[in-house]
């Protein structure tokens, strides 16, 4: 990441991920709660990858990224969709079922709405 972007922060409850991304990959990283987290700098893009499943109010870290982006910024997420044709097929037996470790289940419908009231723009 470091030879593409200016630079490059991250937070995560991982002890671990932290120790990787700072140790190993040279980047700024902080173990902590990104609901109680301010940056030194305003990023241009916040990074979910497959975390909004796991968190118990998604809603408020959805609403935080959209406080914290600048006009132009972006939200980079993935996670589930429990409408797509796999997820119905499966059933139960989805990859993505994970209990206890998955809270939320979103459709691309769901996120949508969900990042709408946020004011984010979607695209796919």
């Amino acid at each position: 990441m470091r030879d593409h972007v200016a630079w490059a922060e991250g937070i995560d409850i991982s002890v671990d991920a932290v120790a990787y991304a700072a140790n190993t990959m040279n980047v700024r990283a902080t173990v902590g709660d990104y609901l109680t987290y301010t940056s030194a700098e305003r990023p241009d893009v916040i990074a979910m990858w497959d975390t909004v499943e796991h968190l118990r109010h998604p809603d408020r870290f959805i609403a935080k990224a959209a406080r914290d982006l600048p006009v132009g910024g972006h939200l980079a997420l993935t996670t589930g969709d429990m409408g797509s044709l796999n997820a119905r097929w499966r059933g139960r037996r989805w990859r993505m079922i994970h209990s206890p470790t998955h809270l939320h289940y979103f459709s691309a419908q769901t996120m949508t709405r969900l990042l709408h009231r946020n004011g984010f723009d979607v695209s796919t």
